[in-house]
């Protein structure tokens, strides 16, 4: 987009951002050792789903710069709507698919609603800190 920023960097910066967030998890399992219901493999798999999904935000992240940048604080809370909602739709998918099922209503909605929430906030909270690094 602007001053070499690609959509990699951002992926990665997604995966970079999510991965140390959850990363007390994993550190845990490496310190203490594999529990009978979170075994190392299990671990490595949950790293892995991780990084993906902090790349998939990132990636949304960085298809919505030209918003961010046309629309200012409203540009970066429909970003920030569409990272959370990626980010919620990823771990559902991931972890509890029956949300998006037979869960729907009760588990499954709220969440989304959840979602659009946090992004309406966090989106022009974090953007405008984003858009000045970037040199938008």
């Amino acid at each position: 987009m602007s001053r070499g920023v690609s959509w990699w960097r951002c992926g990665l910066l997604g995966s970079f951002v999510l991965l140390t967030s959850t990363g007390v998890k994993f550190l845990r399992v490496l310190v203490v050792g594999a529990t009978p219901e979170f075994g190392w493999g299990d671990a490595a798999l949950f790293a892995a789903c991780m990084f993906a999904l902090g790349f998939a935000c990132g990636l949304v992240g960085w298809a919505g710069l030209g918003l961010s940048r046309r629309f200012g604080p409203v540009g970066d809370a429909m970003v920030g709507v569409a990272v959370t909602a990626v980010f919620f739709l990823g771990c559902m998918l991931a972890f509890a698919p029956d949300m998006l099922g037979p869960k729907w209503t009760s588990g499954g909605r709220p969440m989304f609603g959840l979602a659009v929430l946090i992004g309406l906030v966090c989106g022009p909270w974090f953007g405008r800190d984003l858009r000045r690094e970037i040199g938008s």
